[in-house]
């Protein structure tokens, strides 16, 4: 058993963290006899290690008249357990109402480190004065920092296949920012307006630089969303699955699922 102590504006907060308790996703919850493969369902047994690919990109949205701060997250739903694959995982969780958090690498291990960081931040907002101590995206970092440096440091399978992507919107600046998180550090990127995680990552790259700081209505940086996670699913092998699109303004986050993508 584990503990992390975080600390911010006089709330102290502690994680008791138990090494061996895996919080694996319902998806792979599958019986083995059960598992299959065919291009028809959404489970199955396959002796490849899937990858991830998450990316977001910061962009103008266009409402009539009026242009305001905005961020997309796009994300595949494709991630193996062992030989148990699923095409249905979800990789973007929303952290609350400005925020979303991506994990990407072992699946368990990301999926523990999430719970845990909304755990710290919802009692952090339960126990403040919001208007006056309220958590910036910024702060949100730190503390994701602090408890993937406590994982880094322990455990070495945890250093080499685990990141996160965090989007969202930040109230006190009014704009949107991106940061990528691994081994207890915020990663530098080549440009403030796009980021990303995951095998699948470098094949958005190059749209995404194109792309991002753009003025776009909803209808078109979901379209945009859609083709680069279809392009990115036809090259990279181990990306795929279902597709998801998560969009932070000042009004909050707005999941939007591609149900007939299953790359």
């Amino acid at each position: 058993m584990g503990l992390v102590r975080l600390q911010h504006h006089n709330v102290e907060v502690v994680i008791v963290r138990i090494k061996k308790l895996i919080f694996l996703p319902s998806e792979f919850c599958i019986p083995q006899e059960k598992a299959f493969i065919s291009a028809e369902h959404e489970h199955g047994e396959c002796d490849k290690t899937m990858g991830t690919t998450i990316f977001a990109f910061c962009f103008s949205l266009v409402r009539g008249k009026r242009k305001v701060p905005a961020v997309i997250v796009g994300s595949d739903g494709r991630m193996s357990g062992g030989k148990i694959w699923s095409d249905a995982v979800k990789k973007v969780y929303e952290l609350d109402e400005y925020t979303v958090v991506g994990g990407s690498g072992s699946m368990p291990d990301a999926r523990e480190v999430i719970r845990g960081f909304e755990m710290v931040v919802q009692h952090y907002n339960s126990n403040v004065d919001r208007k006056s101590q309220e958590l910036d995206l910024r702060g949100k970092i730190r503390i994701l920092e602090r408890i993937t440096r406590a994982r880094f440091l322990e455990e070495f399978h945890f250093r080499r296949h685990v990141g996160f992507l965090v989007a969202g919107y930040d109230s006190k600046e009014s704009r949107c920012s991106i940061f990528e998180v691994a081994g207890g550090v915020t990663i530098p990127r080549k440009s403030e307006l796009f980021g990303g995680v995951g095998s699948g990552y470098t094949y958005a790259e190059v749209s995404l630089m194109e792309k991002a700081g753009g003025e776009y209505t909803k209808d078109e940086v979901i379209a945009l969303v859609r083709g680069i996670l279809k392009h990115v699913s036809a090259v990279d092998n181990f990306s795929g699955g279902l597709l998801r699109a998560h969009l932070i303004t000042s009004k909050g986050v707005e999941e939007v699922v591609f149900n007939e993508e299953k790359t």
